[in-house]
């Protein structure tokens, strides 16, 4: 997830600095790795979901802000006095440190780490897997893997083996056992499971009591913002809410559903329609469709608007630049404007 682009002199503390690529993370927080245009020495100043600049710069490779102002740092600049020289490679320390606020160490030595969206983190040690939550408790190690369910909820996979990739052990926030899934593709929503089935290139989706919320899906597409839409065996499709519950049904094919609940229906040789979530047709024809994140892009006949998950028109008259997991990238009038799932973090003139 990395996006090569040069920062604006705007930005106050950054006006002596050449932007070398925007490191983005999936809490919302991305972290700027700049060049000093004097003598080319490299920085990382980091940034949190609401586009709070730390004031501070470090000399390491990648790093993130995590919530109540923690944050990891991997690959820092490499000093002499480090005991163990295995670990310094090409001048860097190649092992991560989760700092607190402070600046004082809360752990160290792991050699890679995970961010998921609600905050919550993985560190991965050579021998073992911790898992925080976003108020900076370990909740579980010695696994296999780990996926963040919703808000407040987690599960594990301890079993190494190819045909256990799909069974997971299912936890709460106080590390209550809250049973166990199989044939896991992908947990949507809000504590939703999605399955395979005996029947080859089906899925249903079930809740955590494993009461059936729909079957015979042979698609699905989940957004930034927990909504996600599924595709049936008959081609036809419906949104979801992130609890479960139905937001609009489309029983035709060729239909692409929005962040904000509407959808599109693409006409052979015809421009496209947009639908509400009632099935309302929305008056004005589209000539193109594109989401990005928790944003999509409606061309129509003489402007091209952006609009939030929220089906707001945040900007007009863009073009796409780049998409970068829940990040955005858009293009207006010789500036960049970087978005991420909350909405605009960062704003940057085109060198």
């Amino acid at each position: 997830m990395f996006m090569f682009l040069d920062v604006t002199p705007s930005v106050r503390f950054l006006e002596h600095y050449r932007l070398k690529r925007i490191q983005c993370y999936a809490n919302g927080a991305f972290s700027l790795e700049v060049e000093e245009i004097k003598d080319n020495t490299s920085k990382l100043w980091l940034a949190d979901e609401n586009a709070n600049i730390s004031p501070k710069a470090h000399f390491a490779q990648k790093g993130v802000m995590l919530n109540q102002g923690y944050y990891i740092l991997w690959g820092i600049k490499s000093e002499n006095n480090f005991a163990d020289k295995r670990k310094v490679y090409k001048g860097f320390l190649a092992e991560g440190t989760l700092f607190f606020p402070n600046g004082k160490v809360k752990a160290k030595g792991f050699e890679d780490f995970k961010i998921f969206p609600n905050g919550w983190y993985m560190l991965e040690y050579k021998e073992n897997k911790c898992l925080y939550t976003n108020t900076h408790q370990k909740v579980a190690d010695n696994f296999i893997d780990c996926l963040t369910i919703g808000q407040t909820d987690f599960a594990l996979r301890k079993d190494s083996l190819f045909y256990r990739q799909g069974d997971w052990e299912l936890y709460s926030r106080n590390q209550k056992y809250l049973g166990s899934a199989s044939n896991v593709v992908s947990f949507l929503g809000d504590k939703l499971i999605l399955k395979e089935t005996k029947e080859y290139g089906f899925y249903e989706l079930t809740n955590l009591k494993n009461e059936l919320i729909a079957s015979n899906i042979i698609k699905y597409k989940s957004f930034y913002n927990q909504k996600f839409s599924l595709v049936f065996g008959n081609q036809s499709s419906a949104m979801y809410d992130k609890d479960g519950t139905r937001i609009s049904t489309y029983t035709g094919k060729n239909a692409e559903f929005l962040p904000d609940g509407t959808f599109v229906s693409y006409r052979q040789n015809l421009l496209d329609t947009r639908y509400r979530s009632s099935g309302i047709m929305i008056k004005g024809e589209i000539y193109r469709c594109e989401t990005l994140s928790n944003y999509f892009l409606l061309t129509k006949e003489k402007t091209t608007e952006l609009y939030n998950d929220k089906g707001t028109i945040v900007d007009t008259d863009i073009l796409i630049a780049n998409e970068c997991g829940n990040f955005a990238l858009f293009q207006k009038e010789g500036r960049y404007h970087l978005y991420n799932q909350f909405g605009k973090v960062l704003e940057y003139n085109i060198v």
